[in-house]
């Protein structure tokens, strides 16, 4: 199965929202890490072992502390798919 970017986006969202407890409202655009309780560093390394698990590929160690709001993420995510030919 293909991932085009509006399944990326709709995964990560549904990622967002379970791992850190979110209720949809709270997914915008502005979400970053620090913003919110949350997403915290423990937040933070749930939300990447979730990715990373979802995804089926592992961002490089230093890549990790980048990904710090929701457009970053998505881009990552989207590099990675589309690398391992997915996308």
């Amino acid at each position: 199965m293909q991932d085009t970017p509006l399944a990326i986006g709709t995964r990560l969202r549904e990622i967002l929202l379970e791992e850190l407890g979110l209720e949809p409202s709270e997914v915008t655009e502005d979400l970053s890490y620090g913003s919110i309780p949350e997403w915290d560093s423990v937040g933070h390394m749930h939300l990447v072992a979730a990715l990373e698990e979802s995804f089926e590929f592992n961002f490089a160690d230093e890549e990790i502390s980048t990904l710090t709001t929701l457009a970053l993420i998505e881009q990552a995510v989207a590099r990675h798919v589309a690398a391992a030919g997915n996308g």
